[in-house]
């Protein structure tokens, strides 16, 4: 890859309440208060997110969970989740009608793969559980149904994998199941309490640096863009800003990961918009060029074919 070109990246974790299953099913419901009102107006906020790409022409990596392409109670996964949840009862069929809206989502995907703008259809897994906590047998029952159920329903053969929480494991099995590409945390998630202090008085730099690892291309994320409260936002908006200007200046990957959930607030939906319109911007004077992950990739193989 070119030193000088710089590269906007945009992933969305589309997950809906599979995203807090583990704390659902351990009686931690108490972990997500603040997310529970989030949940319910995720579809708007996706409808938002799809009208505000479309608008500009920018794609995304739209990291799909497959459970919400199954109506669970119609299907084996309520076996297969039984045997990993022992209390999958505090889901039962009548509370899960109720509910169904947050846990059952095939119109989503079917919106996005609608759209004006060619997106790249990720996987998420199958039913979200955490891959440092799971063994081997049931990672790769989550990688390969995660990949037939998006073959069968969208008709696509998904190559880039979305790990959940950013927990990486169990790469070989992606191999075998034919991906290619995956999304790591960022290089600061582990960074001094001391060191996230001063980020807040001044800009970070978090450019992604792509690489491979063990024949898979690693995409870091450079930022999580969340609801917060209006100082941690106007940090975040001040980072993104800070870094898109840094690497159309001098080339690199900037990275930005959403959920389904991100943009219900108007803070947030105002803060983001105002990035994408930079980035519009930036992408009309050719100083930028917005990517999904899978082309980031491409783009990268066809770099150092041609170098060679």
């Amino acid at each position: 890859m070119s030193k000088n070109m710089a590269f906007f990246v945009l992933s969305v974790d589309v997950e809906f309440a599979w995203g807090f299953i583990e704390e659902i099913m351990t009686n931690k419901v108490k972990l997500i208060y603040p997310y529970l009102y989030l949940l319910p107006k995720s579809r708007e906020s996706i409808r938002y997110l799809l009208q505000l790409l479309d608008k500009h022409e920018i794609p995304a990596t739209w990291a799909i969970t497959g459970s919400l392409l199954i109506d669970l109670y119609q299907s084996r996964v309520v076996t297969y989740l039984s045997k990993l949840y022992p209390n999958l009862g505090v889901l039962n069929p009548t509370r899960y009608e109720r509910l169904k809206l947050l846990w059952y989502a095939p119109d989503v995907v079917n919106q996005i793969m609608g759209s004006r703008i060619l997106h790249e259809i990720a996987s998420h897994s199958f039913t979200h559980p955490d891959f440092w906590k799971i063994p081997s047998k049931i990672a790769e029952i989550e990688v390969r149904e995660s990949k037939k159920i998006l073959r069968e329903v969208c008709g696509v053969e998904p190559l880039t994998f979305i790990f959940p929480k950013n927990h990486v494991n169990y790469l070989g099995i992606l191999s075998k199941y034919g991906f290619q590409v995956f999304r790591s945390k960022a290089k600061d998630s582990k960074a001094h309490s001391m060191i996230k202090v001063l980020q807040y008085f001044k800009p970070t730099n978090v450019v992604a640096t792509p690489k491979v690892e063990k024949g898979l291309w690693r995409i870091p994320c450079s930022l999580l863009f969340q609801p917060a409260s209006k100082i941690h936002l106007y940090r975040l908006y001040r980072d993104v800003v800070y870094n898109i200007n840094y690497i159309a200046r001098k080339g690199g990957v900037f990275h930005i990961i959403l959920h389904d959930y991100s943009l219900v607030s108007y803070e947030t939906k105002k803060f983001f918009s105002k990035i994408i319109d930079i980035v519009a911007r930036l992408c009309m004077k050719e100083k930028l060029l917005c990517v999904t992950m899978r082309d980031l990739v491409n783009f990268m193989k066809n770099t150092c074919a041609s170098d060679n």
